[in-house]
């Protein structure tokens, strides 16, 4: 199941591994693919935490893998039109490198036809993922 909700102003570390928890309370054998790199970064900060250590302990309580979204488009020209509010590019590596150094898999996404970004910066796009 792929869990996901955006920021919400009162939720803390330890309510997304609550979530998690309840989720395999629930059912023990789902996979979890939870949480952006945003939401990760948010989290991981609201605790003190490194990433590594904020994902190891949602590892802990239940996550599978961690889904890239938030990403849009990996080039920050663009990210400044369409999600000036959202992470850069250099947050954004950092978190998904996170999570693999501590054994998660990840995705990632492309969003593409919203602004002009054009084929440029889809491949930077993808080159940062590579």
């Amino acid at each position: 199941v792929c869990m996901q909700g955006g920021i919400h102003p009162s939720f803390t570390a330890s309510t997304y591994r609550r979530l998690l928890s309840a989720a395999r309370s629930a059912a023990p054998r789902l996979h979890v693919h939870a949480f952006s790199p945003l939401e990760v970064h948010v989290g991981a900060g609201s605790a003190g935490l490194s990433y590594e250590r904020y994902l190891e302990q949602l590892a802990e309580a239940g996550l599978g893998s961690l889904p890239g979204t938030a990403a849009e488009v990996l080039h920050d020209s663009v990210r400044q039109l369409l999600c000036p509010d959202k992470i850069d590019t250099a947050t954004w590596c950092k978190v998904i490198s996170a999570a693999h150094r501590v054994g998660l898999r990840t995705t990632a996404t492309l969003m593409f036809g919203s602004v002009e970004e054009g084929p440029a910066a889809w491949a930077a796009h993808l080159d940062t993922i590579r």
